[in-house]
């Protein structure tokens, strides 16, 4: 049995800042298996973290405002070079409640620090 394209399609994926036409094809459901169950989700969950969609049962008191806050935290580890390469490592933060078009800007990731690992290890 061989595979053979009949024809290119676009399906569109449903997320929060889009509108898409009725006319095209849709993706609207994500299935997925988690603990040996399966799950259906509405794909407008997807780029959300649970803190966005979930409430809290029982508030404190209705006078405190809740804020619900997370970061993501990250080291990266790179290479710089000149005429010789060094070893760097970066640490950056970012609010990861923002919406998902606002975490890909480059902007929006806040450097913390920079570490130059070799000098660090040769001084112990």
């Amino acid at each position: 049995m061989t595979s053979q394209i009949l024809k290119k399609v676009t399906i569109l994926m449903m997320f929060q800042h889009q509108n898409i036409p009725d006319s095209s094809l849709r993706i609207s459901k994500i299935i997925y298996k988690c603990n040996d169950c399966w799950h259906v989700r509405n794909v407008k969950l997807s780029y959300l973290h649970p803190s966005d969609y979930i409430s809290i049962r029982n508030p404190p008191s209705s006078f405190i405002p809740i804020y619900k806050l997370f970061l993501d935290l990250y080291y990266d580890d790179f290479g710089t070079f000149r005429n010789v390469y060094h070893s760097l490592g970066g640490v950056y933060v970012q609010f990861g409640n923002m919406p998902a078009h606002q975490k890909k800007l480059i902007k929006n990731y806040l450097l913390l620090g920079l570490s130059h690992l070799e000098e660090n290890l040769m001084n112990l």
